[in-house]
């Protein structure tokens, strides 16, 4: 997790080095992310540093995990700009893991018993949120995520690519002149 958050922190570096904020779009991006990347530092160094043997140690958790959720909500609701649009699924899907994560915590510990199986899948949601956040620093940085799970998608275009032997061919030039005309009429 502190990887991530270093990579992040990382991430409002790369924006100023980079000329990235010179728009407004950009700008206010860069700003966003970077409030959401210290609401998520501090939630992280909050719950690194409670003691379990302390009493009240639960309540403080579940506290802290609530502000991180409030700061994964906030990080989907950020307008993600088109330089960044792979980002945006990412964003949705870590607050959708983290809000489910926090949820099963609470029920994990809330009751007065402690229920095992809710832990083990708020944990397992937990990570799936973090490795998002892993994931949308590596785009910002424009690196390819890597790792279990990770497709890379390429989307088709109707380019064709230009080929000297196309020009050579008076059959095609004759095939461009019709079909410019049909777009001019």
């Amino acid at each position: 997790m502190k990887k991530a958050l270093l990579s992040l922190l990382g991430v409002a570096l790369l924006f100023t080095l980079s000329g990235c904020g010179e728009s407004k779009e950009l700008k206010e991006y860069e700003e966003k992310m970077s409030l959401f990347t210290e609401e998520l530092e501090t939630s992280a160094e909050n719950l690194s540093s409670i003691d379990p043997n302390e009493e009240g140690a639960v309540e403080t958790m579940l506290l802290n995990l609530d502000n991180m959720n409030d700061s994964f909500q906030y990080l989907a609701e950020i307008p993600v700009p088109s330089k960044f649009s792979a980002v945006e699924a990412l964003a949705d899907d870590a607050a959708n893991y983290m809000s489910e994560a926090v949820s099963l915590y609470h029920e994990a510990y809330d009751g007065e018993e402690f229920l095992e199986g809710s832990a083990i899948l708020a944990k397992e949601n937990y990570n799936r949120a973090m490795k998002r956040i892993s994931y949308i620093s590596a785009l910002l940085q424009g690196q390819m995520p890597e790792g279990d799970g990770v497709t890379v998608e390429e989307s088709e275009t109707d380019f064709t690519p230009y080929e000297e032997e196309s020009f050579e061919d008076e059959s095609y030039e004759e095939e461009w002149i019709d079909e410019t005309e049909e777009v001019i009429e």
